[in-house]
């Protein structure tokens, strides 16, 4: 009986345990409840102070804004009293008017655009044009460059061999004068009756002759070559040991050399030597550039005296004007510049 007492009782005391806990969390929650309600309560009326504090301030600034636009219309009115209706016909006038300008305005800078456009297309064209005429002209000036050089360097050529010509010419004339001292009188009349001989011979014997003379002229050349020009007069051991021989031989060079110089030098030269000209100055072959233009030109004549003498001045023509004269006589062995 005792067990059976106590089985209710201790399933009581865990029913009213479960309640007591039960009741004590609710009241915990409906706390934590009534705390965030209070909270948002708070939150709720500080929002609405907040509110109709900026609601205020809004209004008051409404208001000042108000006076403030009666205040600036007021001052308006003063100011500018209203207009008539002629005025605002004026003003509309003037507005069209105005739109009128500002459209001719825009059409006329649309026209100078297509204008400019076009000017920058031709533009364009001319500038590539006148690259490939600036291309063909130096390609041309190249070429004009290059026959010039061509030229110059033909003519220098053609000089030193005229200056060569000229030496070896004056050599012979000196030679030849020297020949006809050292010969004298008797034997060029000997010489012409060789001369005379040599010519009835016949062909076959002038063909000889001319192969013995080359060939003797040759020996010649060789010998001066090796004793230079003061060779002509010196003896040699073969005209000392004979002196028919070396009359004979040094009379058939010296007709040699003779007929040599006549196919190259007038015959009034050979047949009467006169006395040697000095050697000329070989800078009167190198002639200027500028030299060579001024011959082109018409020289200025003087008519002054009865044989009717030439200036020995030309003016020297650039750029349309007379720059200076130059003397075109200088004195021999001088170039005139």
């Amino acid at each position: 009986m005792s067990i059976r007492a106590k089985r209710p009782q201790s399933a009581a005391s865990a029913s009213a345990s479960a309640a007591a806990a039960s009741s004590a969390s609710a009241a915990m929650e409906t706390e934590e409840l009534q705390q965030q309600v209070a909270s948002v309560e708070r939150g709720m009326a500080f929002l609405k102070r907040e509110h109709l504090a900026m609601l205020t301030g809004l209004q008051l600034e409404i208001t000042r804004l108000k006076r403030r636009c009666h205040e600036l219309d007021c001052e308006l009115d003063a100011r500018f009293p209203q207009r008539t209706a002629a005025e605002e016909c004026e003003l509309a006038a003037r507005r069209r008017a105005s739109e009128g300008l500002l459209g001719e305005r825009e059409s006329a800078a649309v026209v100078v655009r297509t204008e400019l456009r076009a000017r920058q297309v031709r533009a364009w064209a001319l500038g590539c044009s006148l690259k490939g005429d600036e291309r063909r002209f130096l390609e041309e000036l190249k070429r004009r460059s290059h026959k010039i050089t061509t030229l110059g360097r033909e003519l220098h050529r053609q000089t030193l061999t005229t200056t060569t010509l000229c030496h070896e010419l004056h050599s012979a004339r000196m030679r030849l004068y020297r020949r006809s001292q050292v010969a004298g009188e008797g034997e060029e009349g000997e010489e012409d009756e060789e001369e005379e001989e040599e010519e009835e011979e016949g062909a076959g014997g002038a063909q000889q002759e001319e192969v013995e003379r080359e060939e003797e002229w040759e020996c010649d050349e060789e010998e001066e070559d090796d004793g230079g020009e003061g060779a002509d007069w010196l003896p040699s051991p073969a005209s000392l040991a004979s002196p028919g021989q070396s009359d004979e031989l040094c009379r058939r060079r010296a007709s040699v050399r003779e007929q040599r110089v006549r196919a190259c030098v007038p015959c009034e030269r050979v047949t009467s030597p006169q006395r040697p000209h000095p050697m000329p100055d070989p800078a009167l072959f190198l002639v200027p550039l500028r030299y060579r233009l001024l011959r082109w030109k018409r020289p200025m004549r003087v008519r002054g005296n009865e044989e009717g003498l030439q200036d020995e001045w030309e003016d020297l023509v650039e750029d349309g004007r007379v720059r200076r004269r130059v003397d075109m006589g200088a004195a021999e062995g001088e170039t005139a510049l």
